[in-house]
């Protein structure tokens, strides 16, 4: 696999665990509006990434030398799936917002994913011994 792609699995992996566990640990203490919206919100950003990583595989594959400067039709889908998750997750809990909350924090958990690889370098290949 090349690197765009080995970065993109790392990152919806390294997601999907801390949705998994924060949604989790949002359901025991806060109980199950924001342990619901922070799951759905989570695994939606997740899957809206791998597809926009997938275009951007597409784009930087592409050797023709010519300019992407158009909409992507992903970029429209992301919108509307974040808008589905987030009506969704408000009709959890209305009065609280709890639900709604737990969806938005649950979204940004695929950036804090990208953070971790881009610090850690988890999804680096490690240096070869005979060139260094």
């Amino acid at each position: 696999m090349d690197d765009v792609a080995v970065f993109r699995t790392f990152a919806v992996r390294i997601a999907v665990l801390l949705t998994l566990v924060a949604g989790g640990v949002a359901w025991a203490v806060f109980g199950q509006a924001p342990g619901q919206g922070l799951l759905i919100g989570g695994l939606a950003g997740a899957l809206v990434f791998w597809f926009q990583a997938r275009a951007v595989e597409r784009v930087a594959k592409d050797r023709s030398g010519s300019v992407h400067s158009r909409l992507s039709a992903w970029s429209v889908i992301r919108i509307v799936v974040y808008a589905i998750v987030l009506t969704r997750a408000y009709f959890l809990d209305p009065e609280g917002f709890t639900g709604l909350i737990g969806a938005v924090i649950g979204l940004f958990i695929i950036v804090l994913a990208v953070v971790i690889l881009g610090a850690t370098g988890l999804d680096l290949r490690p240096p070869n011994k005979e060139g260094d």
